[in-house]
């Protein structure tokens, strides 16, 4: 395997003794926190308003950036909701008169 991955088999010993880096477990910790805020509204916050609640309440007392952020969101399929543009399909010509309403006439 290593000849095929083109390491070699001490530098792959080595990091697989290597503990957990510190920044891996401290993204860990955010991805639970991200979770928590994620879960309280309802998953409707997206990156920018989920930074701005963890800079607001000053979780674990630090900021994130929004990359930071994002790329944890998108670890655990995160996405926030967004809002539907109101499409216009109908375009009414008042100077027409309206069709007849066949549906009322008939018998049940």
């Amino acid at each position: 395997m290593c000849r095929v991955l083109e390491v070699t088999v001490s530098g792959f010993q080595s990091w697989r003794r290597r503990p957990t880096s510190l920044r891996r477990l401290e993204d860990e910790e955010l991805k639970n926190i991200i979770q928590n805020v994620y879960d309280d509204h309802k998953g409707r916050y997206g990156v920018p308003r989920i930074q701005a609640e963890l800079a607001a309440t000053g979780r674990r007392g630090r900021r994130h950036s929004a990359k930071r952020v994002a790329r944890l969101m998108g670890d655990l399929g995160l996405y926030g909701k967004t809002r539907r543009r109101f499409v216009k399909t109908t375009v009414s010509d008042n100077a027409r008169p309206a069709a007849e309403n066949r549906l009322s006439n008939l018998e049940c």
